[in-house]
């Protein structure tokens, strides 16, 4: 059984930027990019970015833009970036 990806963005972006959207919140997937990195022919990491649109209207219209980067690399160090637009 399958999870569609708006279940687990949306609380994602309520704890890491302290929103308060709710499972009627419409989700957009914007670009999503991801690059792969080699070093002598092996692929050394990965990087991938996804810009993520939410709107929701409860109490008051409420509409954000996110862009979550990360990128992973086969010495097990992953980095991540979280900007709100």
């Amino acid at each position: 059984m399958g999870t569609k990806p708006d279940t687990l963005i949306v609380p994602l972006i309520d704890e890491a930027f302290g929103e308060d959207f709710t499972d009627r919140a419409e989700v957009i997937l914007r670009h999503n990019k991801n690059v792969m990195s080699r070093t002598d022919g092996a692929l050394a990491g990965r990087e991938s970015d996804a810009g993520i649109e939410l709107s929701e209207v409860h109490d008051k219209e409420i509409h954000r833009i996110y862009l979550i980067e990360c990128e992973a690399w086969f010495d097990r160090s992953i980095i991540l970036n979280s900007i709100e637009k």
